[in-house]
């Protein structure tokens, strides 16, 4: 077998001696480090979200008198949901109605009164003081019907806050109340959810933060969709990265006019990559990747050979996901690598191993 050649600092750590414990051998599985050709495309996992979603709450306090939808109904922006009981407030409106007609009426009469009181001043056949009269009631009834007008409006906003309506065109997921329920202001009482359009969200690694772009073809592979995939492009690069996964979110738009697609749905995102890598690439199953709190990662090497076998870290750089394994960037590791799967998770360097599973 190949011997493996370390980083200087790692063989010190190594020949200083065995760590405290290293000669209770680790039961481990291993797998092989592999050099594969470069590829040409980025497959990465994603989820379809809707664009808006929102818990709908009341804006007064009552009780639910009409509940028009279910789980799962579609409802337009516009269209009623949810009605509370509003008879005192109707009569009430009824009532405001009424007085506003009246003081219509009062200004009709009392602008009347004042044109007769100004012809006849004019013709010298009544004071002037009666004219003034007639002028300030006239005013007054204009005042009082434009109060009374105040009021009928505020009751019928009143009025139309014990209704609830659609935002948004969407479908309920889910309702939290029922009929002869007593709800408050704030109360969660249904949820809606956009779904045309939608759009889709992945997560991209920040190696290939440069290469993508808005407008960056992409293809979309739905597994609750079987057949020929989607072509669309990025919308938006959100220029935040994740600090622990080292990684930025991506958007595409999805019309879904036919309500095809649904949030929720897993989605393979298709990107093409611009490398002019053209030798091969180490690669390692992804479960041989043991991240540090900062962000590192590391693969722990086997050392040795017949039942002297030994732990060795190896920091790596991981690089694109190739389906179950990863690119190991700059690796100097060979091919044939055994490298540890399972049972990595507390090894020390210099540790006796024991494969128990793998190759």
């Amino acid at each position: 077998m190949r011997r493996l050649l370390l980083p200087g600092a790692l063989l010190g750590l190594l020949l200083a001696g065995p760590a405290p414990g290293a000669d209770e051998a680790a039961a481990v599985s291993v797998a092989t480090l592999e050099h594969a050709p470069p590829q040409a495309q980025l497959v990465l996992p994603g989820t379809v979200l809707a664009r808006r979603s929102a818990l709908l709450s009341v804006e007064v306090a009552g009780v639910v008198s009409q509940l028009a939808v279910d789980d799962g109904d579609t409802v337009r922006a516009g269209d009623l949901l949810l009605r509370l009981r509003d008879r005192p407030q109707a009569l009430a409106l009824r009532a405001a109605r009424a007085d506003a007609q009246r003081a219509r009426a009062a200004v009709d009469l009392a602008t009347v009164q004042e044109r007769r009181q100004t012809q006849l001043v004019a013709q010298k056949m009544t004071p002037q003081d009666s004219f003034d009269q007639a002028r300030a009631q006239r005013r007054q009834a204009q005042a009082d019907a434009a109060a009374a007008n105040a009021r009928v409006a505020l009751l019928e906003d009143e009025l139309a806050r014990h209704a609830l309506k659609a935002p948004f065109d969407g479908v309920i997921s889910r309702k939290h109340t029922e009929l002869g329920a007593w709800v408050r202001p704030g109360d969660g009482v249904l949820e809606l959810v956009e779904t045309a359009p939608l759009r889709v969200e992945f997560a991209l690694p920040q190696i290939h933060y440069a290469t993508v772009r808005p407008g960056t073809p992409v293809e979309l592979r739905f597994d609750a969709v079987p057949g020929e995939p989607i072509m669309a492009s990025v919308s938006r690069l959100i220029p935040v990265g994740h600090e622990a996964a080292r990684s930025f979110r991506v958007r595409v738009e999805l019309p879904n006019p036919q309500q095809v697609y649904a949030p929720g749905m897993s989605v393979d995102v298709t990107l093409p990559t611009t490398t002019a890598d053209t030798a091969p690439v180490a690669t390692v199953p992804v479960d041989a990747l043991v991240r540090d709190a900062d962000g590192g990662a590391v693969v722990w090497a086997v050392q040795g050979e017949g039942d002297a076998l030994q732990a060795a870290p190896v920091p790596v750089r991981p690089g694109r996901a190739l389906g179950d394994r990863v690119e190991l960037l700059g690796s100097e590791l060979p091919p044939g690598t055994r490298v540890v799967v399972q049972g990595n998770e507390r090894l020390r360097p210099g540790q006796a191993l024991r494969i128990v599973g793998g190759s």
